[in-house]
């Protein structure tokens, strides 16, 4: 089973400032899953020398929900989870370039990709014989009992920058070669801490999940930034 929880950082809570996180997770059979986690940059973008305020929560929710909707047409014909995620870095560069070529002009292109566009993805795909992570900028892993921090550089690294210089981002990705024995599988915004998303509790919906994100919120050492989570568990509740 799978579940989600996002959680608005403490910053942006005291400066009236959106979240900047989107996370989503679908169960599409019983060996068939994937994750999402999206982050939002929340600097000011600098252009044409001023500093101009960013809203790139729009970007995060708009890529996420495309791309959850590619992944649930493409992992159940997919050969392997490497093949895969192998076309997601291009099927998120055509969709970002489809909404930039809606505006007229240059100027007004770059404004659109530099303020509301760009985004972290961190995700994971869980099939029979094989799982994946995958990432394009900055973020978290759990496999098991091991989180890890996630980094493609230059730090951070966002989809949306191949419309700025042309360059095509494609996930960095591993494979989790033990399938069966795999329990769960998560990915996290950077907003999260390793340890807290070691302690995530067993198998739970959402609810449940976003109630216990919300618990450790209320600490003053955690969520300064927003945290979003995406999380897989081989197991249901009894």
């Amino acid at each position: 089973m799978v579940g989600t929880a996002v959680c608005p950082g403490r910053v942006h809570r005291l400066h009236w400032r959106n979240g900047q996180d989107a996370a989503l997770a679908h169960q599409i059979g019983p060996e068939l899953a994937f994750g999402l986690v999206l982050d939002g940059c929340g600097a000011k973008a600098q252009i044409a020398g001023q500093r101009r305020p960013s809203h790139n929560e729009v970007g995060a929710h708009l890529l996420g929900h495309y791309l959850a909707g590619w992944l649930s047409r493409a992992l159940p014909t997919g050969p392997s989870a490497l093949e895969v995620v192998g076309g997601l870095g291009e099927a998120a560069a055509s969709f970002l370039g489809s909404l930039v070529e809606l505006v007229s002009g240059d100027a007004e292109r770059e404004m659109l990709a530099r303020t509301q566009l760009l985004c972290t993805i961190v995700g994971f795909v869980v099939r029979p014989g094989d799982a994946l992570v995958f990432w394009i900028g900055d973020g978290l892993a759990l496999l098991d009992e091991t989180a890890w921090r996630l980094d493609s550089p230059p730090a951070p690294d966002y989809a949306a920058h191949s419309l700025l210089d042309g360059v095509k981002r494609f996930p960095v990705g591993f494979m989790v070669r033990d399938r069966a024995g795999l329990r769960r599988l998560a990915v996290a915004s950077d907003g999260w801490q390793p340890d807290l998303l070691a302690d995530l509790p067993g198998p739970c919906t959402s609810l449940e999940l976003g109630r216990w994100v919300n618990r450790h919120a209320a600490a003053r050492d955690r969520f300064a930034d927003d945290g979003a989570v995406a999380v897989w568990w081989a197991d249901r509740p009894s």
